[in-house]
């Protein structure tokens, strides 16, 4: 009977931990489960992100990630985009960006996604007038790029920002040795293309307008069907043609303005860029019926630009405010 009642309890002892094991199991399984619920939830939620910002839908972007953060507050990629959209959003802050872009840093343990931030918190810095922090944290993108793949454009990209950070604190010298440094290194043809673009940009801000003209063309002949920078802050400058267009513009060669205009608008069809000098050669040139025809085509994309544009052409004295705006 002793014998009995001692198997007994050995085998409601087996029972009870037989019967731990399968709850701490089944614990486990729905722990799992709703893991992997939330995975799937964030991974909706960002991939539902990026396509408003891909639409410049910034404030709804906005509300997704938040959301990812209030699920998963160290969510290192959450708060890289998160920084990106304070950077572009109108109603937001950079102070709030900088906060979010240094929060995702330690976060984030891709190079790449470091190095994102850091190029980003430059670009933070350039627009508050912050230089030096601004050198720092672009320099320490650059590096982190190099370490990842120096082909990479937005490697390139921060070069460019890098160089517009010397330029707006009046060292010119720095920022055009920047450029031509940059344009050393090997690259695709895209990217090569690029910044040529973007050297003769800053060129034609210095109104070194041959030397512009000549990396523009330069930029047309390594990549004839390069459409202009992708990055968010400077997508709208256009292409090469429409910066030979405006130079030429400049110069009174309303012939040559409309050829590139048109080369531009036939690679970039919903772009400002292409149309405002193409507009202007012919208000130049008194082509009222042309002008018109082109403004109506610029008002299905911006009505802004067209109302700008509209109004010189309302103008009492329309050769002198045309030259004003685009020849002085």
């Amino acid at each position: 009977m002793k014998k009995f009642r001692e198997v007994s309890k050995m085998r409601r002892a087996f029972d009870i931990i037989l019967l731990l094991i399968l709850l701490g199991i089944v614990g486990y399984m729905v722990h799992e489960r709703a893991v992997l619920k939330q995975k799937a939830m964030i991974s909706n939620l960002c991939s539902e992100a990026r396509a408003l910002q891909e639409k410049g839908k910034y404030g709804e972007s906005l509300y997704h990630l938040k959301r990812i953060l209030s699920i998963d507050p160290k969510n290192g990629n959450a708060l890289l985009s998160l920084g990106w959209v304070y950077m572009n959003c109108d109603t937001c802050g950079l102070l709030a960006a900088e906060e979010a872009l240094q929060s995702s840093i330690p976060l984030n343990r891709q190079i790449y996604d470091q190095a994102t931030a850091y190029h980003n918190l430059g670009v933070v810095y350039l627009r508050l007038k912050r230089f030096a922090e601004a050198k720092i944290a672009l320099h320490q993108a650059l590096e982190l790029y190099r370490r990842v793949d120096n082909r990479d454009p937005y490697y390139h990209g921060a070069y460019n920002d890098l160089a517009e950070v010397y330029e707006a604190s009046g060292d010119f010298k720095t920022a055009e040795q920047i450029y031509k440094k940059a344009l050393q290194d090997p690259m695709d043809k895209e990217t090569n293309a690029l910044l040529h673009h973007l050297y003769a940009e800053f060129l034609y801000r210095h109104k070194e307008y041959d030397k512009a003209v000549g990396e523009c063309q330069l930029a047309i002949e390594r990549d004839p069907s390069y459409a202009g920078p992708f990055f968010w802050d400077i997508y709208a400058r256009g292409d090469p043609h429409a910066l030979l267009a405006r130079i030429y513009l400049r110069r009174g060669n309303f012939n040559a303005a409309i050829d590139e205009s048109e080369k531009s608008l036939k690679i970039n069809p919903n772009k400002n860029a292409g149309y405002e000098p193409l507009i202007a050669a012919y208000l130049f040139k008194k082509d009222t019926a042309s002008a018109q025809q082109a403004l109506e085509r610029l008002k299905k994309f911006d009505t802004e630009k067209a109302n700008a544009l509209e109004k010189i052409m309302a103008s009492a004295d329309m050769g002198v405010a045309l030259k004003q705006k685009y020849q002085e």
